[in-house]
């Protein structure tokens, strides 16, 4: 442009020179220069402005791939808190673009990356997002209580992969523990007492007034203070999936029944050696308290997936719910916002994930919880072992919740 303006600013000076000329036959085409100079500048400017268009028209298409790629994150976040465990997103056409988003599930950390398409002008316009995941839900709480841990003379916790095989076979020592308290002796542990994991308190805390170690007790790993406080959703009867009523459910002494269909109950007992089997995957929800009495016993078929809403109080007698399968994720004890305890007697096995943030959990003397167990307070009494499975990671149906962060546009 700046090559016409030049050669137009010369026609013009030409006639000008010419015009001081008294010679016949010299204005008229002189007129003709200055017709052909101004039409040169107008056609330049018009240039100028088709090329400043072009451009503005491109950054726009650029800002769409951009918007694009991010639409694509959005809907990987929906599916990912949808319970979908590793989507991959094909060319979704959106508005004028599309947009696709791959899924890198098995890095560490997982990231995905979203790429915006935009046509314009025949030309491929593209814009690229990646951005890393992480999942935080109620298995990363291992073994937490909101208000205190206290754990009695010689008991202790670990962890294990139901996954890969038995306890025996897989045992670690990740068996953290965690409270949200910043009081003194938050964190209580007696004679001999062992974390085989990390000890976390809540924010602010002091960690030499809230962790408390009496006589040989151990924590092998960390004494941790969190950045931020842990969020305990509370369930409560809105909570709970519409079911058919099904009144009080009683088993007095060697009587059986079986359990397949989803239900509530207002009540729910089984007295001393009566057995209940669930043989199916069912929802239950109890109103009131859920009892099995000493010798009772709750048998759940191998592979079944069970989850039980309770209103009340629970109490469990030695080997009181029996998980044939071994797979604690397969068994979810969710107690409501009017649950304020669960008690583990003595010599109980118990495989399973236990939630319910307003209730005293209480695993008593000997006694194994396998799985996750979050709660208003914890006690392990003496000998009494935590050991938590860390295949619930993949368990999506507790409740995850799927963060994307660290993004980071590449192109």
């Amino acid at each position: 442009m700046k090559k016409i303006l030049i050669l137009a600013l010369r026609l013009i000076l030409q006639m000008r020179r010419a015009s001081s000329s008294s010679e016949s036959g010299v204005i008229l085409p002189m007129v003709l220069i200055l017709m052909l100079a101004l039409t040169i500048t107008g056609l330049a400017f018009l240039n100028a402005g088709v090329f400043e268009h072009l451009l503005v028209r491109r950054e726009i298409a650029k800002s769409q791939a951009f918007y694009l790629a991010e639409a694509g994150i959005e809907k990987l976040w929906i599916k990912l808190n949808a319970g979908e465990a590793e989507p991959q997103i094909p060319w979704t056409n959106l508005g004028n673009g599309d947009y696709k988003v791959e899924g890198f599930y098995s890095e560490d950390p997982p990231y995905a990356m979203s790429t915006g398409q935009v046509i314009e002008r025949e030309q491929e316009i593209l814009k690229k997002v990646t951005v890393n995941i992480y999942k935080e839900g109620i298995p990363d709480l291992t073994l937490f209580g909101d208000d205190g841990v206290t754990m009695k003379s010689n008991a202790y916790t670990d962890s294990y992969d139901s996954a890969m095989g038995s306890y025996a076979d897989t045992q670690s020592n990740e068996g953290d523990i965690g409270t949200n308290s910043t009081a003194a002796s938050a964190i209580s542990m007696d004679s001999n007492a062992v974390v085989n994991g990390n000890a976390g308190i809540g924010p602010g805390g002091d960690t030499d007034t809230a962790i408390v170690l009496e006589s040989n007790s151990v924590i092998t790993g960390e004494q941790l203070v969190a950045s931020s406080e842990k969020e305990l959703p509370l369930f409560d009867i809105s909570d709970v999936p519409s079911l058919p009523d099904r009144g009080p459910f009683f088993l007095g002494g060697n009587d059986t029944d079986t359990i397949s269909e989803s239900g509530r109950y207002s009540s729910f007992e089984l007295d001393s050696n009566a057995m209940a089997t669930i043989d199916q995957d069912v929802t239950l929800y109890v109103e009131g308290d859920f009892m099995i009495n000493s010798s009772g016993q709750l048998r759940l078929t191998g592979g079944v997936h069970v989850t039980l809403y309770v209103g009340g109080d629970v109490f469990v007698g030695a080997n009181g719910i029996v998980n044939e399968g071994q797979v604690p994720s397969d068994f979810h004890l969710i107690g409501l916002d009017t649950c304020s305890t669960i008690e583990l007697q003595s010599n109980v096995e118990f495989y399973g994930v236990i939630y319910a943030p307003t209730a005293d959990i209480a695993i008593y003397s000997n006694g194994d919880l396998y799985g996750s167990a979050i709660g208003r307070t914890i006690l392990m009494d003496s000998n009494a072992g935590f050991h938590y499975d860390k295949d619930l990671v993949n368990d999506l149906s507790l409740g995850w919740t799927i963060e994307l962060r660290d993004w980071e546009e590449l192109s």
